[in-house]
């Protein structure tokens, strides 16, 4: 480079930086990031002009000042960053001090000072912040002998409809209808399909308003009977049945 020629470049932008913080790890360690909005306040140049040495006698010329052109009024970007929070005061004191170092990145998209040109910028910065507040007492506080009361109201209990299992005695009888040999529609019949899936024990009932409803509920196991007895007998494959007819 030349040294008789010299260019001094000033910008100068204020920055508005809005960041969310995320704390994932429930410590003092966090995540942050959000949009930077940066205005320009200079983007003044001083071009100096030396003498040339050869000639050393030479009045040199007076510096050039000036603005550059095009030059971005505002610009939008973003950042990332992360940091961690360390406390200096103690939990008891109601003024509070932390020091948080922090590191963040600001990528090059959105950094473009001038319109005409790809110049752009991409920035990793590193720093510590001091930050400063004040707690005041919590109002209507339960504090006994320095410790937080808390209280718990009990929810309202949620009526469910609970399942129930009885013993009832089982008749093995099966009552045919005055001049008919078909099976009164009453018994529960099973298809084909049906009767693997049958099993004694669940034959079960949604609990009844009324507990004084037993003999109804057992009226529907008997009504199970023919059911009951075949899923015994598929569980007893070597027992003897008796059929024995009556009128």
């Amino acid at each position: 480079m030349d040294k008789r020629y010299r260019t001094k470049f000033s910008s100068q932008y204020l920055t508005i930086e809005p960041s969310i913080r995320l704390a994932p790890f429930k410590s003092n360690f966090y995540l942050y990031g959000g949009p930077r909005l940066a205005f320009n306040l200079d983007k003044s140049f001083v071009y100096e002009q030396g003498i040339n040495p050869n000639f050393p006698a030479q009045t040199p010329n007076p510096d050039v000042t000036g603005d550059f052109s095009e030059v971005e009024k505002t610009i939008l970007s973003m950042q990332i960053g992360m940091g961690y929070d360390i406390p200096l005061s103690s939990a008891n004191r109601k003024t509070k001090f932390v020091l948080s170092p922090f590191v963040t990145f600001q990528p090059y998209f959105g950094q473009n000072p001038r319109a005409n040109e790809t110049w752009n910028l991409t920035t990793v910065r590193a720093g510590v912040a001091l930050k400063l507040g004040r707690g005041k007492a919590i109002e209507n506080a339960n504090i006994i002998d320095g410790e937080v009361q808390f209280s718990v109201n009990q929810p309202e209990n949620v009526l469910v409809e609970n399942r129930v299992r009885e013993v009832f005695p089982l008749r093995n009888y099966i009552f045919f209808n005055v001049g008919s040999t078909e099976i009164p529609s009453r018994y529960v019949l099973l298809n084909k399909d049906q009767v693997k899936d049958f099993k004694e024990d669940q034959v079960q009932f949604s609990t009844p308003n009324k507990v004084s409803g037993r003999s109804e509920r057992q009226m529907v196991v008997y009504y199970n009977v023919i059911n009951i007895l075949g899923d015994r007998m598929q569980k007893n494959p070597s027992s003897t049945i008796k059929l024995v007819g009556s009128s």
